[in-house]
């Protein structure tokens, strides 16, 4: 019975310390949702700190939302915002997009690399508000004005909380690989003739 007992013990110890396949996908809320019209792959993670939700996003092969327009604005917002619960007493809740400020201040980048065009910061917006140093985009849940753009801050848990939105645009198919490369082969192939061509008189 001893043997037996302390056999269950070792067995149950490297459990503890086996790591988890599926750890990467653990906080993922809402699975996912293609927009569309851009064939992209969005995700909604549980609450959790911008920096944890980049670095989840990250693990699945993307990273938080980069915004390119008013669609995609309302795409997001329309299909997220409902899984987020209603905040309580002076709570802020946000949808976490890829947006971040520059460590100087001198403007805002996406975590993506492409280049920062579009925005629907609220009118007040960014404020750093109080001097509180507020580095990061989200998307605004009520009672803020919701799906305009607020700076905020990650690391005051009694007042921000947000949900990180991720992004992951897919690879393309063999097939369409394929097809994209024929094309090409098609166009340099007409482009040989014409430059072969004689010049009209």
């Amino acid at each position: 019975m001893r043997r037996f007992k302390h056999a269950l013990g070792v067995w149950a110890c490297a459990l503890l310390v086996l790591p988890l396949g599926n750890s990467a996908r653990a906080s993922i809320l809402v699975a996912k949702t293609t927009n569309p019209a851009n064939g992209h792959d969005y995700y909604l993670l549980n609450q959790s700190t911008w920096t944890a939700a980049e670095s989840e996003a990250v693990s699945m092969g993307g990273h938080l939302a980069t915004v390119r327009n008013a669609q995609e604005n309302t795409f997001i917002y329309n299909t997220f915002a409902p899984h987020v619960p209603p905040p309580t007493g002076t709570l802020h809740h946000w949808l976490a997009i890829g947006l971040k400020e520059f460590d100087d201040q001198s403007g805002w980048f996406w975590r993506s690399g492409e280049p920062f065009v579009y925005s629907n910061w609220d009118p007040t917006q960014p404020d750093n508000n109080a001097g509180f140093n507020e580095n990061l985009g989200g998307i605004a849940l009520p009672p803020l004005p919701p799906g305009l753009w607020h700076d905020v801050r990650e690391d005051r848990p009694t007042v921000d909380l947000g949900w990180g939105v991720v992004e992951v645009i897919p690879e393309p198919t063999t097939a369409t690989a394929a097809l994209v490369a024929l094309s090409l082969t098609a166009l340099a192939r007409s482009r040989r003739r014409t430059g072969d061509s004689p010049a009209p008189l």
